[in-house]
């Protein structure tokens, strides 16, 4: 299994009873590989199974594949204890159409009243269960089509997500709301009944790196007075769109900044009373979700009252 294990079990009839060593139980998953001991060498030997041990049970596999299938976006729509699954991947030897060795077509179930998900081609030529597509472009956008069969309350789960480049965004144009699938992974929506749902979208955007747009102003400050300063809101940008970035500071050495000053992140403003002079090279660095970053530095130069004055003129 996945542990590097063998899983035991022996006992005799009734069958459910046995020790089990790491877990091993008396039902076996389908298509789990099994030995089986032998009461008596030679060849010809037969094993069966009888009727009351041919059971029907949940187990699943003991073994399971290590294997991380890349650029795989897999959803589900859940009602209540009923689920239905669709996936999209990106693979370089696929198309936008149906491809016979990646693809697979939306069959819908016999139960109408049960919720269905699939993706669509822009133009509803192709629906798939399993939508597989070319190297993504720095942006693509892709229908997701529902049937609902009866009014309720739905819910829409992202299971796995295995892109590593792209910001994935889930839309939905009904209610005018946008969800980032890094760090969300549920959307609840109102449905009455109705098929092909035009209203949900899986939008990719490449991953471009944070910009720094001007270089950050050195400054001199007094001695033994308040100081305060926030840092402009152009100083950098990210051309992802939504995209969020976290500003972290740090002396170019990469020591902390010192104990008198400090830098509160969510208004992006440093502030302290300095008790010395001395000098400070200061990075700042703006980071995006998926660690792409940039940085710049200035310098913070504490001076006495009168020299400050000289170099500044007026101090606010």
């Amino acid at each position: 299994d996945t542990s590097d294990q063998f899983l035991c079990y022996g006992g005799v009839p009734p069958y459910n009873t046995g020790i089990t060593i790491n877990g091993g139980t008396q039902y076996i998953p389908a298509g789990q590989g099994v030995f089986v001991k032998a009461l008596s060498s030679g060849h010809g030997n037969t094993i069966s199974i009888p009727p009351a041990a041919r059971v029907h049970n949940a187990q699943a596999l003991y073994k399971s594949s290590k294997d991380v299938i890349p650029d795989l976006l897999r959803f589900q729509i859940e009602k209540e204890d009923y689920i239905d699954e669709t996936a999209i991947r990106s693979n370089s030897n696929a198309t936008d159409e149906h491809d016979y060795g990646y693809d697979a077509y939306k069959m819908f179930s016999l139960n109408h009243l049960r919720p269905q998900i699939y993706t669509k081609t822009n133009d509803e030529s192709y629906i798939f269960a399993v939508n597989t597509f070319g190297p993504i472009p720095d942006q693509k956008t892709i229908p997701v089509g529902c049937k609902i069969g009866e009014t309720g309350n739905y819910t829409i789960r992202f299971t796995e997500n295995t892109f590593t480049d792209q910001h994935i965004w889930f839309e939905d144009v009904v209610s005018d709301e946008m969800i980032n699938l890094s760090s969300e992974s549920t959307y609840s929506f109102n449905q009455t009944a109705e098929s092909n749902l035009d209203r949900f979208y899986i939008k990719f955007e490449l991953n471009q790196a944070p910009i720094l747009n001007s270089s950050l102003a050195d400054h001199d400050i007094p001695v033994n007075e308040f100081w305060s300063y926030v840092l402009p809101d152009n100083v950098f940008s990210d051309p992802n769109t939504y995209d969020d970035l976290s500003i972290t500071v740090k002396l170019s050495d990469g020591n902390d900044l010192p104990a008198w000053l400090s830098f509160d992140e969510e208004l992006i403003r440093f502030a302290g009373t300095p008790t010395e002079l001395d000098d400070y090279l200061i990075t700042v660095t703006a980071t995006d979700v998926f660690g792409e970053f940039v940085s710049d530095e200035f310098l913070l130069s504490v001076k006495s009252s009168s020299s400050v004055e000289q170099i500044e003129g007026n101090i606010y």
